[in-house]
């Protein structure tokens, strides 16, 4: 199928090829060719690929006839073809053929700076799509920023679009974005101010230590922003409706709470 869509066929090449169509290369002629995730092609095919290259010619499936190319080719993996020649897995003449302009295009992870600004370019991109202005929450772009994304730009437009969708009054919350429940814990420690100093008594428990603590905090950002659950919720990095929760508890337990 690979092989057909490159090359293209003649008719009557095989049972469906009622016409003749050509392919990618050909249609690349006098332009250029992108090639996505040619670590993963077999050995077979990347041999043809090479004698495209060295021929500057192409057969189409069924046929026996040469079509002169000039075409650009650019190629992109998310492997370490270097590796993938030594262990046998990618021809190393194709290899050469290809490294004539090499781009290393680095993780993600460690083009921090590119993150907002791809997260806010996939907003406006399916904005057009939901027709609402959607933003980040100062909690949502912490949240982004901790992330190691190991899917790159595919899985942080992904995470977009999803949290895009779950948005909840124009807003996206970390929750809403789908990443990995560990991850959303390591982000959540991160999130939390230093607290202020509560005393325990020594009878208390550690899960009622971190509780208490906890409660104090939301007590405070209570009473510092008047009440205003949209802005505590988004300093926390949970929902309102998770800091209403909080608050019912609070209340169950005694604890005046701002209002």
């Amino acid at each position: 199928m690979l092989e057909s869509t490159l090359f293209g066929y003649d008719k009557g090449a095989f049972t469906g090829a009622i016409a003749s169509v050509p392919g990618k290369m050909e249609l690349a002629n006098n332009g250029s060719l992108l090639l996505d995730e040619i670590g993963d092609m077999p050995l077979a095919l990347q041999a043809k690929i090479l004698r495209v290259l060295q021929e500057q010619q192409v057969e189409r499936l069924g046929s026996n006839r040469q079509i002169k190319l000039n075409f650009r080719l650019i190629a992109c993996t998310n492997k370490n073809l270097e590796q993938e020649v030594a262990a046998g897995r990618f021809r190393e003449d194709l290899y050469y053929r290809l490294a004539v302009i090499p781009i290393t295009m680095p993780p993600l992870r460690e083009r921090p700076n590119d993150i907002i600004p791809l997260a806010e370019s996939f907003i406006k991109k399916y904005s057009t799509v939901l027709v609402k202005n959607i933003t980040l929450s100062e909690s949502t772009r912490r949240a982004l920023l901790n992330y190691r994304w190991p899917g790159n730009v595919r899985q942080l437009e992904n995470a977009i679009q999803r949290g895009m969708i779950l948005n909840r009054d124009g807003v996206i919350y970390p929750d809403a974005l789908g990443l990995p429940e560990t991850d959303i814990a390591d982000h959540s420690e991160l999130q939390w101010p230093a607290q202020p100093a509560v005393h325990i008594a020594e009878t208390s428990d550690l899960g009622q230590h971190g509780r208490s603590a906890q409660y104090q905090y939301i007590a405070d950002l209570m009473r510092k922003y008047q009440g205003n659950r949209s802005k505590i919720a988004d300093l926390l990095g949970i929902t309102p409706r998770a800091l209403r929760y909080r608050l019912a508890s609070m209340r169950k337990h005694g604890i005046e709470v701002f209002s």
